[in-house]
C-alpha cells in the first residue's frame, strides 16, 4: 500500500474539519497543513492547527513553516519568527514541521537550516524539506547535505520549481534522487499525483532501498472536500 500525504488548506476552518475528519477516516498517513495555497503555502494559524489534530488524531500531522510568500530566501528576522512558530506548532499538536530556506546563490541555507533544525530536534519534531528543493540549480548536492543536516523527508517533483510539469515529467530526476537518498531520507514525491497518474508514477519508480511517499492536494480535492475515493486509488 502507498504511503500518502495529503496537503489541506487551512484558510477555512469548517472546511478544514471536515477535511480533516474524512483523511483520518481514509486513513491517510500524513496531512500537510498549509494556509494560503494560492501562494503555494504559508504558515497556518494556531487555531487551523489544532483543529485538523483534534479530527486528525490517528496519522502524522506536518505543519508548514512559510512566513510569507515568494522566494525562500529569509532574513533573520523571517528565520526568527520561523522559529518560534515551529515552537508555537508544537505546542498546538504537529508531530513535523516542513520548511526550506535558500541563499541567493540557490543554495540550502546550510546555517538557517541548522537553526531551525537545532529547534526541530529538541521538540521531537520531523522534518521535510519542502519544493525549495526544486529551487535549488544543483539538486544532487542539495539531498546530499539534506542527509547530512539530518531531514527526515524532503518534498519534489523532479520538475524545477515555478515551471510546467508534473511528477511523470520529472520522474527521472525522481528516480535519480531516490538512488542518491536510498534509506536515509525520504522522498515524498508531489506534483500533480493524483488517481488517474498513480499507476504511472508507481510503474516507473526504480525504488532499490529507497523510502518513497506520494503527496497530493488538488489530485484528492472535489468541490473543495477531500474525495475519500480519490484516496483510496492513491493507496492501492
Amino acid at each position: 500500500m502507498n504511503s500518502i500525504e495529503v496537503c489541506l488548506d487551512a484558510d477555512n476552518l469548517t472546511v478544514l474539519a471536515q477535511n480533516a475528519k474524512i483523511c483520518n477516516k481514509a486513513g491517510v498517513d500524513r496531512i500537510e497543513l498549509c494556509a494560503d495555497m494560492h501562494v503555494d503555502g504559508l504558515t497556518p494559524s494556531f487555531e487551523a492547527i489544532r483543529i485538523t489534530r483534534q479530527n486528525f488524531p490517528s496519522g502524522e500531522l506536518m505543519v508548514m513553516i512559510r512566513p510569507r510568500a515568494g522566494d525562500f530566501n529569509y532574513f533573520v528576522d523571517e528565520l526568527i519568527t520561523m522559529n518560534e512558530q515551529i515552537i508555537q506548532a508544537k505546542e498546538c499538536g504537529a508531530d513535523g514541521v516542513v520548511f526550506g530556506v535558500v541563499d541567493h546563490q540557490q543554495q540550502i541555507n546550510l546555517n538557517a537550516c541548522q537553526m531551525l533544525l537545532y529547534t526541530t530536534k529538541k521538540l521531537s519534531l520531523k522534518t521535510t524539506f519542502h519544493r525549495a528543493f526544486d529551487a535549488i540549480l544543483e539538486r544532487e548536492t542539495a539531498l546530499a547535505q539534506l542527509k547530512d543536516l539530518a531531514f527526515d523527508r524532503v518534498l519534489t517533483s523532479g520538475v524545477a520549481w515555478k515551471t510546467k510539469g508534473n511528477a511523470l515529467d520529472g520522474i527521472n530526476n525522481i528516480n535519480r534522487y531516490l538512488s542518491l537518498a536510498g534509506e536515509h531520507i525520504e522522498v515524498v514525491i508531489a506534483g500533480g499525483v493524483s488517481a488517474n497518474n498513480i499507476s504511472a508514477i508507481t510503474r516507473q519508480l526504480s525504488l532499490g532501498n529507497a523510502r518513497v511517499s506520494f503527496h497530493s492536494y488538488s489530485g484528492v480535492l472535489n468541490n473543495d472536500l477531500i474525495d475519500a475515493l480519490a484516496i483510496k486509488h492513491l493507496q492501492h
